[in-house]
């Protein structure tokens, strides 16, 4: 493990994205979930015999959908699925039922949280499942984190369904915290502050609603700082023309087989209006989903979600609208806005993206969004179209990317192949690492401007993994050499900065086989 470098000017504030944050509920069941919860014990706790009624009718009235092409009814839909979702769904304060814990990190440091028990939230001296373990496998920079030092270190996470302006204002009275705890550290009033994908939201409503007087840097790690089509596209539920056939990945062949046997109609319309079931119940209650609506977008697809007529069913989805319509008033001048907050507090902005795959390619967690509309239109890192993640980039007419569109052109990083997990590529959070340092200030310092993809999250573990096999020291000398050598080659190329997908892959399975 190389030295700590030198002392950072200000402490690095990590701004999670999407499932990210995690939650449980309290007393019954403590499995812990993210985005929604999975198991079905959770899902389904404190159902009572008229909501297994409604879920009976649903299924059935689903059932007669894809038969005749009637039958499911909008209301059964929604009551069904607001009943499943009910520990996601916020309440008109933006809070969630008291009945869920969400692990929040607030204004500690790592060395701190290392030492935090994730259930109490307490410290605890040689904690055995501390908080840093989960943000670690979220923002897997453990094996970084002496560049920068643990106590340098800070992450804000928040419900992935939320409100959006009180995260801003969660976010604002944690970077004062961050501050206050940094007196005897680095000693800075600053923040430099990391959004990662959906995170990216939450900076950008906090930029317009208090500036960025306490931030000297925004580094961005596939941020969506204009939305993402894909999910726009899922929140009408406009799908591609080749969407049926897309569905054998998802739900297997079998189904799809049984799937084949349903007109393309009727299969349509029973799906849509279960996604728009979900929409109304769950995604309108929330402005973080909102916010994911690219702005050139946002009049369109805000006439098909904020009709007059689920406005008067909603109590409160006209303040839903309000706070969405100012979030995309400052969403739509990004490039200017951002190039003001540098003027006038002289805030330096840094993107790092991935690209090169379609929406939906490459992940499967939203392999889902291979079926929407824009799925094959735009560069994107599988869920986030490069004009976001790096706002501005436009295309060549040959689909490469022309970085002197981007609006900061020089403070542009992009990762060809990569997908939106981008924190699994230790190049990338090592180039985050040194800009927070001041040490690459522009595209012309030591990293490439245009680089390859690579994901070591598996290496991390056969490595651990092999260093447990030669401290037992168990082995015969020509198995123990062969790991070391394999190793060594592992190691260096973690301290490469150019990746080669192939090569990197190479090494990866040559420290597999030595280990077998």
């Amino acid at each position: 493990m190389e030295e700590k470098r030198k002392m950072p000017d200000a402490p690095i504030v990590f701004v999670t994205g999407i499932g990210q944050t995690w939650s449980s509920l309290r007393e019954k069941y403590p499995d812990r979930w993210n985005l929604f919860p999975r198991n079905s014990k959770i899902l389904f706790n404190d159902f009572g015999i008229k909501d297994y009624l409604n879920l009976g009718l649903f299924a059935a009235e689903s059932g007669i959908s894809l038969l005749t092409g009637r039958g499911l009814r909008p209301i059964r839909a929604r009551n069904t699925l607001s009943a499943i979702m009910k520990y996601c769904i916020p309440d008109k304060s933006g809070k969630l039922t008291d009945d869920v814990k969400v692990r929040i990190y607030g204004p500690r440091s790592f060395d701190i949280l290392k030492n935090t028990d994730f259930d109490s939230g307490e410290y605890v001296e040689n904690c055995k499942d501390p908080l840093l373990n989960r943000i670690y496998i979220d923002i897997p920079c453990g094996r970084l984190s002496h560049i920068y030092g643990e106590e340098n270190l800070y992450c804000f996470n928040y419900p992935s369904f939320s409100r959006l302006y009180q995260d801003a204002d969660k976010l604002h009275e944690m970077i004062k915290g961050v501050i206050e705890d940094q007196k005897n550290k680095t000693g800075s009033d600053k923040v430099i502050l990391v959004p990662m994908s959906m995170g990216a939201t939450v900076v950008n409503a906090y930029l317009d609603k208090y500036g960025s007087g306490l931030v000297s840097k925004v580094i961005s790690i596939v941020g969506a700082w204009n939305g993402s089509n894909a999910l726009a596209d899922m929140l009408v539920f406009r799908t591609a023309p080749d969407a049926r056939e897309k569905l054998g990945s998802l739900i297997g062949e079998k189904a799809l087989k049984t799937a084949n046997k349903v007109s393309r109609v009727k299969l349509h319309k029973t799906i849509g209006t279960v996604i728009d079931a979900l929409v109304e119940a769950v995604m309108l209650k929330t402005t973080t989903f909102m916010a994911l609506i690219p702005a050139e977008r946002y009049d369109e697809v805000s006439r098909v979600l904020f009709t007059e007529e689920r406005i008067r069913r909603n109590e409160f989805l006209d303040e839903i609208k309000a706070e969405s319509e100012r979030y995309h008033n400052a969403q739509a001048n990004i490039g200017s806005r951002l190039r003001e907050l540098k003027e006038k507090y002289g805030t330096d902005f840094y993107f790092i993206s991935g690209h090169g795959l379609k929406f939906g390619e490459g992940s499967n967690d939203f392999e889902f969004l291979s079926m929407m509309e824009s799925a094959n239109e735009a560069d994107t890192d599988g869920v986030i179209q490069i004009s976001s993640t790096t706002p501005g980039t436009k295309l060549n007419n040959d689909g490469s990317i022309d970085p002197t569109s981007a609006y900061f052109a020089d403070h542009s990083w992009y990762f060809d192949g990569q997908k939106h997990e981008l924190g699994t590529n230790n190049t990338a959070l090592r180039l985050a690492f040194d800009i927070a340092l001041g040490e690459i200030e522009d595209v012309n310092g030591k990293y490439p401007q245009f680089n390859k993809a690579r994901d070591i999250k598996d290496l991390y573990k056969l490595i651990d993994k092999a260093n447990e096999m030669l401290e037992r020291g168990k082995l015969d000398l020509k198995k123990a050499s062969d790991i070391s050598s394999a190793l060594k080659d592992a190691e260096e190329m973690l301290e490469r900065i150019n990746n080669n997908p192939e090569k990197d892959n190479e090494i990866v399975e040559a420290l597999r086989k030595a280990m077998e």
